[in-house]
């Protein structure tokens, strides 16, 4: 049965984390020890060793580093916003990189939605609007009816579709809560019953006299790398000062809060909203230098 093989290897796999979790040294903010770490994992390349510590520090700990290759020989670092969250594919027909096995894309649009998909047809006008401008596209919703993914994941395979999908991140009333900073972060906006907006809502006509979906209210980024269990988005479609903006509201809720727990969860939010991410792009004169770097 092919999915009590899958349940085994996720419990395999869970296992052998929490072994190698026991087993391993943290190095927290130690630039030598960082910096000897990354060398060794970029063939002995000591410069590359350098640059990678420099962007970990950059980055602090609520931050994101990301390796791609470079377009050039040259090897360099770019450091911008970036915001990162629990929660990746919904499905391996997404992936687009099979050596990292992730999603990526550039100039990315993203469909922010506060409740569970129950069928393609409830953000068909979203997927096609996306379409019809040639834009990947990345849905964020709260759930998924198994039939949405499914379909979803043949028109990626079948029609050439960019499109991926994760779950929004955390639970209960605080999910409502993270939907809103992305929604801050992208420059978009969320669809949800119980905000009274829905997809519908935001469908307007043409001079031509077509329906279609108003792509302002989409939230987008430079770019967006998800993996299995995580999804990372650099530089969202947002002016730096509605970002600022949403941290001191979010500092002022800190101060008049009495739990502890909530008190934490909005201090969260704070150090996300902050994050930095640190793209470092390796070059080299040949295709297997590179390789042997990254």
């Amino acid at each position: 049965n092919p999915m009590d093989i899958k349940k085994g290897i996720d419990k395999a796999v869970e296992n052998v984390e929490k072994e190698l979790e026991k087993l391993a040294r943290p190095i927290k903010d130690d630039f030598e020890k960082i910096k000897q770490v990354a060398t060794l994992s970029a063939n002995g390349d000591e410069e590359l060793g350098t640059m990678i510590a420099e962007a970990f520090e950059a980055a602090t700990i609520d931050g994101v580093v990301e390796v791609k290759e470079s377009k050039s020989d040259k090897t360099f670092s770019s450091i911008t916003d970036g915001y990162e969250f629990v929660n990746g594919l919904e499905s391996p027909a997404f992936v687009t990189n099979p050596e990292k096995l992730t999603a990526e894309y550039e100039n990315c649009l993203i469909l922010l939605y506060g409740g569970k998909i129950e069928k393609v047809v409830d953000i068909l006008p979203a997927i096609n609007r996306a379409a019809q401008m040639n834009l990947p596209l990345l849905i964020i919703a709260n759930g998924y009816d198994g039939e949405v993914i499914t379909t979803l994941a043949k028109n990626k395979i079948k029609n050439g579709f960019r499109i991926a999908a994760v779950k929004s991140p955390s639970y209960g009333e605080n999910r409502m809560n993270m939907l809103d900073d992305l929604a801050v972060v992208t420059g978009g906006s969320v669809f949800a019953e119980e905000k009274g907006f829905t997809i519908q809502q935001a469908l307007s006509e043409t001079e031509d006299g077509e329906v279609l979906f108003n792509p302002k209210y989409f939230g987008g980024a430079a770019n967006v790398i998800i993996s299995r269990d995580k999804t990372t988005i650099i530089e969202g479609f947002s002016a730096k000062e509605n970002i600022e903006n949403r941290i001191e509201e979010l500092k002022k809720q800190v101060d008049e809060m009495s739990e502890e727990f909530d008190d934490k969860l909005v201090k969260d939010r704070i150090a996300k909203l902050k994050g930095k991410a640190c793209v470092i792009y390796v070059g080299g004169a040949t295709e297997v230098e590179v390789k042997e770097k990254l």
